[in-house]
């Protein structure tokens, strides 16, 4: 689900008003904005806006939700595939999440900067409960709703406000229009920068709603936007009332806000400090009204959990090259639907998948990148009975083989146990590919009574001449670097030989490694190459601005030691963005971070060799 919904974010990134991120994480403030802590606690999110207008009341036509039906509609088609093993509420949450990683640069679905919990319910019927601020007032207003109505502390009220560097304001939905910040699809701490910038001098104008009201927002040069309840974080407007057509200029005198200026100060000055901030703050509007929520894959609060944030169900098919099993249980909830069993990759070889269960249950099995004719992919292992359905090229109630094949991908062998079952036993079904996966596959189950399934799944090494240590293995992908923040790009495992790393970028960044077996002391692991300037900090023995190498560890340790080179931070041919980081052999686990003295996009391009190893039989006996 999590590579589904970022794909889905990276498809509709378009800065405009179908910029879906942003809107998802709209969704999840306003379908929280029910919550009120001084009363009973009710609200927060139960997806009440997916809900058809049919009455008086209708939360998705209220004058604060206008412009999200393009989100709901957007994500409805997404969520009935995966009806049956979570709530609409949480399948916006996860929304939420994902959005948050997208715009902030991150995409690691086990390492999300918003802690996602499952196990939020749907509510059946409209209500006519609102608690959002009113952008007319200041923060007396802004505190009435998110301190005493929500619970959160000014800290993370603060930190919430800041989601305005994403998205614009649209005249036609609210009557204020423009951006807030200059670059509106990423999540950083830009609104903070331009909000307290001595530079920037702001002009209060005077606008008139959709539904006839007079209302005001912020404007300085450069398109920047501001409403009362952004500016006041700043400025204290409940006492320094602006009037129509004041211009103010931060750099002159002005009543502060005593009790957030300085946390404004402390966002714009750390956008790292803000954005784990906001993770935090983000979490906890999404858990509002739940007393039990759970971790992905922890039952503890007594419901039927979803599949993990990947998009690869209970599966874990570990390390590229190495053969593995695994096995989980599989919910069936309710009878007569599927329920995602899991994404097999390409790659993998020697597949095969076994689900065992008491009650008569079906395997699919579908290429999710043939969608040409179907939507759900073009089916390999499935039977239907109309002359014009999704019927796949095993479909039999017996044990039967067939080849797979479309233009663009090898041909593939797959096994099937039939629709009949292991001897005759209809809730124990098998499937199995021979050789090589060449294209993702999902396999559903459809359960014809309600129950569970065991799934019992296993692979084989896979034989190629990477993984046979017989020609380098390589690879590349890009990753959002945001201004002034150190991210995580990726895990190096130990045993890799001569690996060869290269980020190149536009923008001045910075490649850092670190020994994650050593946090001695730091809980960072300790750096092997990284640059900080304060005393006692992090700094790795390659930190300089020029080409440099070094043995590490510096003493003969468990696993040998490893010879490091390092361009240095001025780059190759000292064009900075321009580096590498080249290791012999990898003899502890490292973990490679960026930071990024401007924002901008870094290509990483990599290889490796793998210990060499002989070839065996490839499948499974």
């Amino acid at each position: 689900m999590y590579s589904e919904l970022r794909t889905f974010f990276v498809d509709n990134d378009n800065g405009g008003q179908t910029d879906m991120a942003a809107l998802a994480i709209r969704l999840v403030f306003h379908d929280a904005a029910s919550f009120n802590a001084t009363g009973n606690g009710e609200g927060g999110m139960h997806a009440i806006m997916r809900l058809t207008c049919n009455g008086n009341i209708c939360e998705r036509n209220f004058d604060d939700n206008r412009g999200l039906g393009t989100i709901i509609e957007a994500l409805a088609p997404m969520y009935q595939l995966h009806a049956t093993e979570l709530s609409n509420a949480d399948y916006w949450a996860l929304a939420g999440t994902v959005a948050v990683d997208y715009t902030s640069g991150r995409n690691n679905p086990r390492a999300t900067l918003v802690p996602f919990r499952w196990g939020r319910i749907d509510h059946p019927i409209q209500n006519s409960i609102t608690g959002r601020v009113d952008a007319e007032g200041g923060w007396n207003e802004v505190k009435r709703v998110f301190v005493d109505r929500y619970g959160f502390t000014p800290t993370e009220t603060v930190a919430l406000i800041g989601a305005h560097t994403l998205g614009r304001m649209h005249r036609q939905n609210s009557g204020y229009d423009g951006p807030w910040v200059r670059n509106t699809r990423s999540l950083d701490n830009a609104f903070y920068r331009d909000l307290i910038s001595t530079q920037r001098s702001w002009t209060y104008e005077t606008r008139t709603s959709p539904t006839g009201n007079t209302i005001h927002q912020w404007e300085a040069p450069g398109n920047r936007n501001m409403l009362n309840t952004d500016m006041c974080i700043v400025r204290d407007i409940d006492v320094d009332v602006p009037t129509n057509g004041q211009t103010v200029d931060h750099g002159g005198a002005y009543t502060r806000n005593t009790e957030t200026f300085a946390i404004v100060q402390r966002f714009a000055d750390n956008n790292n400090d803000w954005l784990i901030s906001f993770g935090g703050a983000f979490a906890k509007l999404m858990d509002l009204g739940y007393t039990c929520l759970d971790l992905p894959g922890e039952t503890t609060c007594g419901s039927t959990p979803p599949p993990p944030t990947t998009d690869t169900g209970g599966f874990d098919w570990g390390e590229n090259c190495e053969a593995g099993s695994g096995n989980f249980v599989l919910n069936l909830p309710t009878a007569n639907t599927y329920a995602n069993v899991g994404v097999i990759p390409p790659g993998k070889f020697g597949v095969r998948v076994r689900l065992s269960a008491v009650e008569d249950l079906d395997i699919t099995l579908f290429d999710t990148e043939d969608t040409s004719q179907f939507a759900e992919g073009r089916a390999i292992v499935a039977w239907c009975g109309s002359a014009d359905c999704n019927r796949g090229v095993l479909a039999g109630s017996n044990e039967a083989q067939a080849v797979y094949s479309r233009p663009g991908i090898a041909d593939m062998t797959v096994r099937y146990s039939g629709y009949n079952g292991v001897n005759g036993a209809r809730g124990t079904e098998w499937v199995e590919i021979l050789g090589e996966t060449s294209t993702p596959l999902m396999m559903r189950a459809f359960a014809f009574r309600a129950g569970s399934a065991t799934v019992d799944y296993e692979w084989a090494f896979e034989e190629s001449p990477c993984c046979l240590g017989q020609s380098p293995c390589t690879g590349s992908f890009t990753q959002q670097i945001l201004q002034g923040s150190l991210i995580d790009v990726g895990q190096i495992p130990v045993g890799k030989l001569s690996v060869n790393i290269q980020l190149l970028s536009a923008e001045d960044v910075d490649i850092q490694i670190y020994d994650l077996e050593d946090t001695s002391s730091f809980s960072e692991g300790q750096a092997i190459v990284a640059w900080c300037g304060s005393p006692n900090c992090n700094s790795g023995s390659l930190n300089g601005a020029g080409a440099d190498q070094t043995l590490y560890p510096p003493t003969t340790a468990e696993g040998g030691v490893a010879l490091y080179e390092y361009s240095g931070y001025n780059g190759v041919n000292g064009v900075k963005g321009d580096e590498y980081i080249r290791v012999d052999q990898t003899t502890r686990t490292l973990m490679m971070k960026a930071f990024g003295y401007r924002a901008g996009t870094a290509a990483v391009n990599y290889s490796f060799m793998n210990p060499p190893r002989t070839a065996t039989s490839r499948g499974l006996n």
